[in-house]
């Protein structure tokens, strides 16, 4: 439950307007090919898993393979991205709490701040094994809020995405790496992987969870980018509950939103600061009331930075897609295959047969394809955050 809870995100709200943004047949062969990889990887991080099982982070794995430079550089790479990737969540959990409020039009910075409120009692947490029964709640409220949207596009609701007849080949393809960054981001969840099996009774059952997530996913994902995309076209919305009108059902949207954003924003800070604290703050961690003091006081410092970035940062889908591209494509393509490689150089009797062939051509061609993504799809998002930028009707800490 946790692996679902855990990818599936607001990745799936923007999957409508990612679609707009390539066509009926290579949307879907894109989304197909970016599940595929994602299911690659996340094998090849249960090979890692199954090498080193001490290993419980990405950065204690790269470590242990590739010596404690590369050890280092990848925490902080994962921090960033982490951090990040919570402000996708705040963003939206501002959004959700602005639904439940909609009546008050109550501005993001303070929607954001209750939002803040809400998530303290659950950043107490000190274990996914905790979170079990909150990702399964999680998992339901999403699946709720996608249905509920989906009616409402099916009645011609498609927000306020103007449609911006841009139609010239180049403008096609950027749009188009753009969208398979957000796709990749829709699927990602190889950060956590490792720690995720080190809490699993049979690591050795990973790959039958790998296979039933991402067909799961699939089809959903499949389902949604196409209604939305069927019925709203290049108008297709950016955020998918943005198109539930003001009333009472917009209320409940933004309740089981709410609940769901609280339970994925809680698993991404959960190990993220599990890891700040084995690196920096090993108190946190321990039995006690000194150990509960110390995790409060770090969590609640990632939760307002987290709060100021969410402030600062505008454009809901670009921001989505930039991150998609630059940090969690690397993360979720390139390290995962460069401990696996490792891996495979510390046990030289397993290589030279022909499935292990097949496994390293696998390897490269996915290693350029995810190489391809973190520039063009960087390039992409970038161009289309500066236009929307350029446009103006943004202020920082505004409404």
């Amino acid at each position: 439950p946790i692996f679902i809870a855990e990818v599936i995100g607001t990745g799936v709200l923007a999957l409508g307007a990612n679609f707009a943004k390539l066509d009926w047949v290579s949307g879907t062969i894109v989304l197909i090919f970016c599940c595929l990889i994602n299911a690659i990887t996340s094998l090849m991080l249960n090979k890692v898993h199954l090498a080193l099982p001490e290993a419980v982070t990405y950065g204690e794995a790269m470590a242990k393979i590739w010596g404690p430079r590369a050890g280092d550089w990848t925490y902080n790479m994962l921090y960033v991205n982490w951090i990040f990737t919570a402000t996708a969540y705040m963003i939206v959990l501002g959004t959700a709490i602005k639904c439940i409020l909609c009546y008050m039009k109550v501005c993001s910075v303070v929607s954001m701040l209750i939002g803040c409120c809400v998530l303290l009692p659950t950043n107490q947490l000190r274990t996914l094994a905790q979170l079990t029964p909150l990702a399964i709640f999680s998992f339901a409220t999403i699946m709720t809020v996608v249905i509920i949207s989906l009616v409402m596009v099916g009645q011609g609701n498609c927000g306020n995405e103007p449609d911006t007849g841009d139609t010239d080949s180049w403008t096609q393809f950027w749009g188009g790496n753009q969208a398979m960054a957000g796709f990749c981001f829709a699927f990602a969840g190889q950060t956590m992987m490792l720690e995720m099996q080190a809490e699993m009774k049979e690591p050795t059952e990973f790959p039958k969870t790998v296979g039933t997530v991402c067909a799961t996913l699939l089809v959903l994902y499949i389902i949604v980018g196409m209604l939305t995309y069927g019925f709203c076209g290049a108008q297709s919305p950016g955020d998918l509950i943005e198109v539930v009108p003001q009333g009472a059902v917009q209320v409940v949207v933004g309740i089981l939103m709410t609940g769901h954003l609280i339970v994925s924003y809680t698993i991404f800070q959960q190990v993220l600061c599990r890891s700040l604290a084995v690196k920096y703050l090993p108190t946190a961690l321990t039995a006690g009331a000194g150990g509960q003091t110390a995790w409060f006081l770090l969590t609640t410092a990632v939760l307002a930075v987290v709060f100021v970035i969410a402030n600062i940062v505008p454009f809901f889908l670009e921001f989505v897609d930039i991150i998609g591209a630059l940090l969690t494509t690397p993360l979720g393509f390139h390290f995962p295959i460069a401990m696996w490689f490792g891996v495979r150089r510390m046990n030289p009797g397993d290589t030279g047969t022909k499935a292990d062939r097949i496994a390293v051509t696998v390897a490269l061609v996915v290693l350029a394809v995810a190489s391809y993504i973190v520039v063009a799809g960087t390039a992409a998002s970038l161009i289309a955050f500066s236009k929307k930028f350029a446009a103006g009707g943004y202020s920082p800490f505004g409404c």
